[in-house]
């Protein structure tokens, strides 16, 4: 969960005029600076909410351009997560290479809504050094630097990746793990 938001309304019968804040401790001047309410809500991000292609092109696209480092992971999973993970995958492609996987460059997985890549994609593994490291000071190496490797990935029914499951690397055989 990336947090919380704690809404409040002047009067519940105007949604559209309330104000939202992020979680955390606010203390009594709050109230002082916003207003008197009548009403007050607090709701958690939905993990399924969360779930959508605009977050897993912040979580784990990278420019085609860009070289998986230790310096790189450590810059954008602190440049894009809340939070510390213990790893996160970064694909270097544009986003309609990607999207491609869940419409017509994958193979669905039965049973799932999750599409193996019939393509090979530049990847790096960013795994976090230090496992009771907190934000900011998380610190992460690169494993698979630059690998090519088929990516698994969940799609909605928009046929949009809204989850990176992970990957596989290519069988000297022809053959993989997973289908």
């Amino acid at each position: 969960m990336d947090g919380c938001q704690l809404s409040l309304w002047a009067d519940p019968r105007e949604w559209s005029e309330s104000r939202s804040f992020p979680s955390g401790v606010y203390p009594n001047q709050l109230l002082s600076a916003v207003g008197s309410f009548s009403s007050y809500q607090c709701t958690c991000d939905d993990p399924i909410k969360n779930k959508n292609f605009k977050n897993f092109k912040r979580r784990h696209l990278a420019s085609k351009n860009e070289q998986g480092s230790d310096s790189f992971c450590t810059t954008k999973v602190r440049q894009r997560r809340k939070t510390c993970q213990p790893i996160n995958s970064f694909v270097f492609s544009n986003p309609r290479e990607v999207i491609s996987v869940c419409r017509n460059a994958g193979v669905q997985i039965p049973n799932s809504n999750l599409y193996k890549s019939t393509n090979l994609f530049r990847m790096v593994d960013c795994k976090k050094t230090d496992p009771n490291a907190n934000p900011p000071n998380c610190i992460y190496t690169a494993e698979n630097t630059n690998e090519q490797r088929y990516i698994i990935l969940e799609c909605n029914q928009r046929k949009l990746p809204i989850h990176f499951e992970g990957s596989e690397a290519p069988s000297v055989f022809g053959f993989t793990d997973r289908v």
